[in-house]
């Protein structure tokens, strides 16, 4: 009987502190929901004005990516001013030589065809120049990292209606743009491809990759110091 008299004491006394303990709760959250109701007495105009100022924030970072997209696409379409100094000093000299200093240098071997004859059209005098140190350096070396320009991969060869598929490794790209190239399949390549907006000439590019392409420039020639072009 004692037992029993001492189990249900316990019981009572337990269950007292639980009730005391919820009824402090009950009484902690009711004056928060006094204050935040002094604070806030129209719970519905708060969440429109949050929701407002949420959507203000969102149009806010929207155009602001709109606006560094455009510039970044600006920039690459954008020719730079030490380039166009180059260029019209180049044209400037070439204009000034006497007729026959004009003439290109080894011109006869122009119409030999056990020669290989490239041609590059571009109005980019630095992009001219790495494509041709670039090509002459890794074909007279044991790499066979070259640069090429323009704006579709040659990935595909046509003859007599029998497509053949180029290895990967003979033209990488994404040097102009954030691809996560790693730089094993670079050095592997034998051509890179500076696809995309961040091209090496512009200040823009990912020194990651532009390295690849400067190291086929002389920066100490004095055209390059008086218009200057730097790494």
């Amino acid at each position: 009987m004692v037992v029993l008299i001492h189990r249900i004491f316990l019981y009572l006394f337990t269950e007292n502190r639980t009730v005391f303990s919820n009824l402090q709760k009950m009484k902690a959250m009711d004056v928060t929901l006094s204050k935040a109701h002094k604070a806030y007495p129209d719970c519905s105009a708060l969440a429109s004005k949050l929701r407002a100022q949420l959507y203000n924030a969102e149009e806010q970072l929207r155009a602001q990516q709109n606006q560094a997209s455009y510039l970044v696409r600006l920039t690459a379409r954008t020719f730079p001013k030490g380039l166009h100094c180059l260029s019209m000093k180049l044209t400037t000299e070439f204009f000034t030589l006497r007729p026959e200093d004009q003439q290109l240098p080894n011109s006869q071997n122009v119409d030999k065809p056990d020669f290989y004859h490239f041609a590059i059209f571009s109005d980019n005098v630095l992009a001219c120049a790495v494509a041709v140190n670039s090509t002459v350096t890794t074909s007279m070396g044991q790499s066979r990292q070259l640069w090429e320009a323009g704006s579709l991969p040659l990935g595909q060869l046509l003859f007599y209606n029998h497509t053949t598929v180029f290895d990967r490794r003979w033209h990488v790209l994404g040097l102009g743009r954030e691809s996560g190239m790693g730089r094993a399949e670079i050095e592997r390549a034998a051509v890179i491809h500076y696809d995309g907006s961040k091209k090496p000439w512009l200040d823009i590019a990912i020194p990651k990759y532009r390295r690849y392409w400067t190291k086929f420039l002389h920066y100490g020639n004095p055209y390059f110091q008086q218009c200057n072009i730097h790494e």
